[in-house]
């Protein structure tokens, strides 16, 4: 296909030829052309007649256009306008096709893909509900991979029939040691979050 005007519809307010400098113009256009197609020289050259109308001319250079196309949707930037109008893409946009799936990870985010303004401490690596077994004051329980160097936040949500409390925790290899004010029997219930530092 070709540049069609009718679907250009400008959302800023119009400069005039006289005032050749300022905001740039922003427009909208919507098209069933692909990106590549948009963005290639020439695709926006206006006919003659229509390019100066009652004192205004359609594109100044830096105007801003908003494409939709068949294939996705861009901002581009009028770069020259003769002998063709011509386009690059601002500073500010991500060239089309330049975010592979390598680069989403196939969707997971990870530390590496965080800005460091944003990228925790520490993160979150096993949480559970957990009802005690009894028979001794500490109580060890087997978290498969957690690290001695790990975090343990225990928080007490039944006393059970001892009426226990938590002393304290603490990280080993593989195993998260709990210690009770007393034998907590088998019906005292913890939460525990295992925290490790970011990498």
């Amino acid at each position: 296909m070709a540049f069609q005007p009718v679907n250009l519809v400008l959302l800023s307010t119009p400069r005039l030829v006289s005032q050749p400098y300022g905001i740039p113009q922003w427009w909208a256009y919507q098209t069933a052309d692909n990106m590549a197609t948009v963005t290639a020289s020439g695709y926006f050259n206006i006919q003659a007649g229509l390019l100066f109308q009652n004192g205004t001319t359609t594109f100044f250079l830096g105007d801003l256009i908003y494409c939709q196309c068949s294939d996705g949707i861009l901002q581009v930037q009028i770069a020259t306008l003769l002998p063709n109008i011509t386009v690059v893409l601002p500073s500010a946009d991500i060239a089309p096709g330049t975010i592979t799936t390598a680069m989403l990870g196939n969707g997971i985010v990870t530390l590496a893909k965080l800005s460091a303004t944003v990228a925790p401490q520490s993160i979150i690596k096993y949480s559970a509900k957990y009802t005690t077994v009894g028979g001794a004051a500490a109580e060890a329980i087997t978290i498969s991979g957690a690290l001695a160097t790990d975090l343990a936040f225990v928080q007490l949500v039944a006393p059970g029939s001892n009426t226990v409390s938590v002393n304290h925790a603490v990280m080993t290899s593989n195993t998260l040691t709990v210690t009770f004010s007393a034998d907590p029997g088998n019906t005292a219930i913890i939460n525990y979050i295992i925290t490790r530092a970011a990498s």
